[in-house]
């Protein structure tokens, strides 16, 4: 039998855990979501260590950072949201093309396609020597031996959003399995 002093412990345990869920919390160890990106009809959602990074240009529908533990000494990685409304942009081939084309020779590329709740998203993973630009009409370019980018293209009649990222082999490595969660969250049910 429960004295009152234990009953109402639980109760208090109950309420807390009812709140913390509420609030967005898990006591299962998911990370609690901080925020979404909108491009087009897709809402990204988003949690740590993912941080929303303020916007470089108005061509950009959203930017994020992958913050890795200082500890795992690998360099933080940034995920950049594009969209360029209904019919702007380019098909999906020739944005894969061209980001293939971001590298020094032939890099090692893997392309992959599927459907996610009804929506054709084509990933793209390549590795190399990126050639990294100051800006998107500067002529010169850095040689960036090593890295790797990862690229997403999800479809839709409203125009296509792209989501590329770009670093360090080693760090890539660590956030494929988060970049590709951060893809398909969009895909739950379009927004």
């Amino acid at each position: 039998m429960m004295t009152r002093t234990a009953n109402v412990n639980v109760w208090k345990t109950f309420f807390l855990i009812a709140a913390l869920g509420s609030a967005g919390f898990s006591l299962q160890g998911q990370e609690a979501k901080l925020g979404k990106v909108k491009a087009g009809v897709f809402v990204f959602e988003y949690g740590k260590p993912w941080v929303e990074k303020p916007g470089k240009s108005p061509m950009r529908a959203g930017e994020l950072t992958y913050q890795f533990d200082k500890n795992q000494k690998l360099e933080d990685v940034d995920a950049v949201f594009y969209y360029f409304g209904e019919g702007q942009g380019g098909d999906t081939e020739a944005n894969i093309q061209r980001w293939i084309g971001q590298f020094q020779g032939s890099p090692k590329t893997e392309t992959e396609v599927v459907e996610i709740s009804g929506t054709k998203v084509s990933f793209l993973t390549a590795t190399g020597t990126y050639l990294e630009s100051a800006g998107p009409f500067a002529t010169e370019k850095t040689a960036k031996p090593g890295y790797v980018l990862l690229g997403a293209v999800l479809e839709s009649d409203q125009g296509n959003v792209f989501v590329k990222l770009v670093g360090p082999e080693k760090s890539v490595e660590q956030v494929e399995k988060s970049f590709r969660t951060l893809v398909r969250s969009a895909l739950k049910g379009e927004s």
